[in-house]
């Protein structure tokens, strides 16, 4: 037995080697990597009324909205209930823009109510994700130097966009007005 022992290791000794190429480990598949949504598209809207001093939210008597708020209308009813609420403060109230709600609807965006003038709310981009609607908004505020009038408000866009039944999420920027770089020396 320990004869055939060393002649049974030179016999097989050359076929384990051929075998290694055979049995060689594959290096494993490259991973997929997880496919990267489409990106968003941007859509376009039409600004419908824009000012300081929206009475919507805002009961008298109270401090009034301390968060900014996005108000999505799909109906003619909403619609007409918000513009009047919208404008409570107004006399005569303004003429309700004509929006067919069968193919748009309307977003407000409002600020909290802020301390003087000088306060602005402009929408920036809206862009169409994959379950959301994004709009970005720019909130303005005035920085050193800049003249302000001493009145509580509520600054406002109104905007017109193209019907959708996704969700609709604000992204607000601040933004400083820089007055000082604006005055002649």
């Amino acid at each position: 037995m320990t004869r055939i022992l060393p002649l049974l290791t030179l016999l097989l000794l050359p076929g384990l080697a051929s075998c290694a190429f055979i049995f060689q480990p594959t290096p494993p598949a490259p991973s997929r990597a997880a496919a990267s949504p489409p990106p968003a598209q941007v859509l376009r809207y039409e600004t419908i009324d824009a000012g300081a001093e929206s009475a919507y939210g805002w009961d008298p008597g109270t401090p009034g909205p301390t968060e900014p708020q996005v108000v999505v209308l799909r109906s003619r009813v909403e619609f007409n209930d918000f513009w009047a609420r919208h404008h409570a403060s107004r006399s005569p109230l303004p003429p309700l823009p004509t929006v067919d709600f069968k193919e748009a609807m309307v977003v407000a965006v409002l600020d909290a109510v802020r301390p003087s003038g000088g306060y602005q709310v402009t929408v920036r981009q809206v862009e169409e994700g994959i379950n959301t609607v994004w709009v970005a908004v720019d909130r303005t505020v005035p920085g050193p130097g800049c003249f302000t009038s001493a009145v509580l408000t509520r600054p406002y866009q109104v905007l017109t966009m193209k019907l959708t039944n996704l969700s609709i999420s604000p992204q607000f920027f601040d933004v400083k007005r820089d007055c000082a770089a604006a005055e002649p020396k």
